[in-house]
C-alpha cells in the first residue's frame, strides 16, 4: 500500500475512532473525512483493517465493551466486531455525515448513530 493511501486509511481510522469510541485527541477536516470514505469504498482491505483496529480498541476497554454489549444485544465475543463493522460500513456508505462525526467527537449522541449500532 502506498504512503498516501496509508495516510488516508489512517484518516479513516481516526474518523472511526471518534465515531465509535467517544472521541480522540484529534479530528479530521471535511476533505480528509471524505477521502477516508473514498479509500473504504475502493478498498475492501482497508475496510477490514479499520474494522479490526476498531474492534481491538473496543476489546481493550472493558467499560466500552460492556456498553456496546448492551447496545447491540449480541454475545460479548461478537459485539465489538459487529458494532465496528456496522459503523465502518455506514461511514463508507455515507450514512454518517461529517456533521454527525463532529457531533460524536463532542460526545453528542444522535438517534441515527444508535440505529446504526443496532443494525437498523
Amino acid at each position: 500500500m502506498g504512503e498516501e493511501r496509508m495516510k488516508l486509511v489512517e484518516a479513516a481510522g481516526i474518523a472511526a475512532c471518534v465515531l465509535l469510541l467517544g472521541g480522540c485527541a484529534t479530528t479530521v477536516d471535511p476533505k480528509t473525512f471524505a477521502a477516508g470514505r473514498e479509500v473504504l469504498i475502493g478498498s475492501p482491505a482497508a475496510v477490514r483493517h479499520v474494522t479490526a483496529d476498531c474492534a481491538a480498541k473496543v476489546r481493550r476497554n472493558p467499560q466500552l465493551h460492556q456498553s456496546i454489549n448492551l447496545l447491540v444485544s449480541l454475545p460479548p465475543d461478537r459485539s465489538p466486531d459487529v458494532f465496528c463493522e456496522r459503523f465502518i460500513k455506514a461511514y463508507r456508505d455515507g450514512r454518517i455525515t461529517y456533521e454527525k462525526y463532529l457531533e460524536s467527537s463532542k460526545k453528542i449522541v444522535d438517534p441515527d448513530l444508535v440505529r446504526i449500532a443496532q443494525g437498523r
